[in-house]
């Protein structure tokens, strides 16, 4: 037996349903993922800063030898 449900999403933090063409159910998981998307470009940042330094350390210590 099919059982129909009305046309809805989910919400993009936590995953509870929330009406058709919304993204968030409230206003805290909207900032909960503003907040997590902050973090994650800042993690990359950092790792990008950091792979670019050693690779210029590599290239730099084997200009000296």
């Amino acid at each position: 037996m099919k059982v129909h449900l009305p046309d809805h999403s989910h919400c993009m933090n936590c995953g509870d349903p929330v009406i058709f063409g919304k993204e968030f159910c409230s206003s805290q998981c909207q900032l909960e993922r503003e907040g997590e998307k902050k973090r994650v470009r800042r993690r990359n940042l950092i790792f990008y800063i950091v792979a670019i330094v050693a690779i210029l350390f590599v290239w730099l210590y084997s200009y000296i030898l």
